[in-house]
């Protein structure tokens, strides 16, 4: 069994810069790799364009139905030689004879009258559809912009455009770009099209090779889930979270990189990495000792470094025969809990979000004050100018006040806002940090302890959109869309999933559509609900019971009925 070790590194102020440097390498080769695969497909985007619109007006052009061919049979099928390459995992250059066979394997395809029999038909609806959306799109944008209600959607006749570069081509052509640029920077002949490797591949002999290699992998991984989820079935890409085109990387974003190689090596106060050194832990006898060859991410958060590696991990055995137990979870009490042997528990909730606001706001106020990336330019009634780091700023509440111009501009933030801006980081860090060592704590209590347990799938997002019930207002349903976000419910039940596996407990997922709250749990007829003192009556039995326990114990009864369900089939 396979468990993810993080722990926090003790770096020197050298480490740290060199850190910095790798996730400047990291970024850079993935966006200068996007921007080279975005400009390849936009040349043959603009190709395939054009021959729909000239197999829409002629569709018996074989100029067009040979492009349309060469551009989608060639990308989108393999021949023998290149599969059985893959397959058998040849490295190293291709010979001329491989060359030839492909070329011939892809001449004969294009010469098979069966397959441009069937390519053509569908070349020729999908310049119908392309034709159409053109005409509507034209039309969509003669309107006032008053009159418009819904753009016309775009037809995804270019799928085949997306896989051009699959597989083992794929491969080719981001190693081929890369090995290109770092060799025309050996020999100090950079080509005028690609003017900024002169700049930036001063790294390239510093950095490890891993680094490079890993964020070519990560950015295959990226296009091969946007191409899987663009060729589902409208029903079900419903089921499923949108997957969108990969986007470059911001410099603000997380600082983080991978490594693998067999150089690695772990001690119990210290790591030693790739063209690195020696590391020191500040967590001792926690990572495993020895040779790793897994990959290692080196990452940052709220100004501390840390290590995660992949390893072997053996999960403590516990006994087979454990109580089973229902989970209902809520924000004044995290989580409640009706075992099937005792009384119900309660695990109230911290709250470490809302604990921290006011300190949070005070932190937002000093950065406000301070000159940051964006300036606020005020420009009086006689025509002056005024330069305001903020709009709290007593020049910018003047001229709010009073409607005059504003216009904001981008500037330099000075020194002091970057030091602010870190304390708001560490803030927000220290938060997550406590409320995740809050979950992490109780759900590894529960696994142990329980070993079957039921739980409640919860629509979060419908839950946050939904209208204020019980006659709360627009502040008080803000504030408690605002806890429903921070309690963080789908990471307490992804993380009792994950350990169930480790340490043998069965972990349900009830369907969110069943009424555990209102539902009876004694004789299991529907109850009224009472939102204000959060009680359910039964008119049939009588009982009063709270909202909350009440769902618990339906949970529990759930499960129950469906284990006898599977027994008895």
């Amino acid at each position: 069994m396979k468990k993810s070790f993080k722990t926090e590194l003790d770096p020197s102020k050298l480490h740290v810069a060199f850190f910095k440097m790798c996730c400047d390498a990291r970024r850079f080769t993935y966006n200068w790799l996007l921007v080279r695969y975005n400009n390849s497909y936009d040349d043959v985007s603009s190709k395939v364009e054009g021959a729909l619109v000239r197999l829409h007006k002629d569709p018996n052009d074989s100029d067009a139905i040979d492009i349309l061919l060469r551009l989608t049979l060639i990308g989108l099928e393999e021949s023998p030689e290149r599969i059985d390459r893959r397959k058998n995992n040849v490295r190293g250059p291709r010979s001329q004879e491989f060359h030839d066979a492909n070329k011939k394997w892809h001449e004969k395809q294009l010469a098979d009258k069966t397959v441009r029999a069937a390519r053509i038909e569908l070349f020729r609806d999908l310049a119908n559809r392309w034709v159409k959306y053109c005409e509507a799109l034209r039309a969509y944008k003669d309107l006032p912009k008053e009159e418009r209600k819904q753009r016309p959607k775009r037809p995804e006749i270019k799928l085949c455009l997306f896989q051009l570069f699959k597989g083992d081509s794929w491969d080719n052509f981001l190693k081929m770009k890369w090995r290109k640029a770092a060799r025309d920077e050996r020999d100090r002949e950079v080509r005028e099209d690609v003017p900024e490797v002169d700049r930036c591949f001063g790294w390239y002999k510093i950095v490890p090779s891993s680094v490079i290699d890993l964020t070519v992998i990560d950015l295959k991984a990226a296009f091969t889930r946007w191409f899987g989820y663009l060729k589902l079935p409208p029903d079900k890409k419903l089921l499923v979270p949108e997957v969108g085109h990969p986007k470059p990387k911001s410099p603000h974003s997380n600082e983080s990189f991978s490594l693998i190689s067999t150089g690695i090596r772990v001690e119990t106060n210290r790591i030693k990495l790739v063209n690195i050194g020696w590391i020191k832990l500040k967590e001792k006898d926690y990572l495993p000792v020895g040779r790793n060859k897994s990959r290692m991410t080196v990452s940052a958060q709220g100004g501390h470094w840390f290590i995660s590696l992949l390893n072997d991990f053996e999960p403590e055995k516990l006994p087979e025969h454990r109580p089973d137990v229902g989970i209902d979870v809520g924000i004044v009490d995290y989580a409640i809990l009706q075992p099937n042997n005792g009384p119900i528990e309660r695990i109230s909730n911290p709250n470490y979000r809302e604990t921290g606001k006011k300190r949070l706001a005070m932190l937002n106020r000093r950065i406000d004050r301070k000159s940051g990336p964006e300036v606020f330019v005020v420009i009086k009634p006689d025509g002056t100018e005024v330069v305001c780091p903020s709009r709290r700023h007593p020049v910018a509440r003047e001229a709010i006040a009073n409607g005059w111009t504003i216009k904001s501009k981008r500037a330099k933030p000075s020194n002091r806002w970057k030091k602010a801006q870190e304390r708001l980081n560490r803030h927000y860090y220290r938060m997550s940090c406590k409320h995740r060592h809050f979950q992490h704590e109780n759900t590894t209590a529960i696994i142990k302890r329980f070993g079957r347990i039921s739980i409640e799938t919860l629509g979060i997002i419908d839950m946050m959109l939904r209208r204020p019930k019980c006659g709360r207002t627009k502040s008080s349903d803000r504030k408690l869309r605002r806890m429903m976000g921070g309690a963080a419910w789908y990471e307490f039940r992804r993380q009792l999933q994950y350990k169930g596996e480790w340490y043998g407990s069965y972990v349900e997922a009830v369907s969110r559509w069943y009424p555990s709250t209102q539902d009876c749990s004694k004789c299991h007829a529907k109850t009224e609900v009472n939102w204000h003192d959060r009680k359910c009556r039964c008119e049939r039995c009588g009982l009063v019971i709270d909202m909350d326990d009440n769902a618990a114990i339906n949970l529990l009864f759930e499960m129950s009925r469906n284990s006898s369900q599977v027994a008895a089939d």
